[in-house]
């Protein structure tokens, strides 16, 4: 938001609604969220998925609940929950804009 304070009051004095102000910044975020995300759930399961099927005997005496369908629903929510990181450390880095 600092860096680009220039094009944001140079939008504010065209007359630019607050919500198009934002979105960029929002969406940034989101992307930013979801690629750490995915980078990171691609890691963890691809490690886990690994780990399962090399030890399916040890693992599922371990954890019992691990199989592939789990493992699917974890890189779901990870990549949400990077979503939805993002959006929300970028609506807190916006939320003082005004006029």
């Amino acid at each position: 938001m600092l860096a680009r304070r220039d094009e944001v009051e140079i939008m504010w004095l065209v007359g630019s609604p607050p919500w198009m102000i934002r979105a960029p910044f929002l969406i940034e975020g989101a992307l930013i969220g979801g690629v750490g995300a995915a980078i990171g759930s691609i890691v963890t399961v691809g490690l886990a998925v690994a780990t399962v099927h090399a030890q399916a005997s040890a693992m599922s005496a371990f954890l019992p609940g691990v199989t592939d369908a789990a493992l699917a629903v974890l890189m779901a929510l990870l990549l949400a929950g990077g979503v939805g990181l993002g959006s929300l450390s970028a609506l807190v880095g916006v939320r003082d804009l005004k006029r």
